[in-house]
């Protein structure tokens, strides 16, 4: 079933799989850290569908919630700079 999904969703084989987790060290692509095996989700733009990395659950989600918009995540790294320079004062 697995493998079926792999190809069918994301064009790629179990081999592809685990040559990409491999390259990564079993880190999420953004965060860089091990989240279990169950936790990998496989990134792609939803555009293209082309495959990008394996990100944990947060960091796929993040990037969801922000609609893969980097002009719209810069303002969230904004936002929190401003607050937490604020927070250190």
């Amino acid at each position: 079933m697995a493998e079926n999904k792999l190809k069918s969703r994301y064009n790629m084989t179990v081999e592809d799989y685990i040559n990409m987790y491999e390259h990564q060290d079993g880190v999420c692509a953004i965060c860089t850290k091990k989240p279990k095996q169950k936790d990998f989700y496989i990134d792609h733009d939803h555009v293209t569908g082309k495959v990008r990395a394996l990100l944990c659950k947060h960091c796929n989600c993040a990037l969801g919630f922000f609609r893969d918009d980097s002009i719209l995540m810069n303002k969230a790294i904004h936002y929190i700079n401003f607050f937490t320079s604020l927070k250190n004062n």
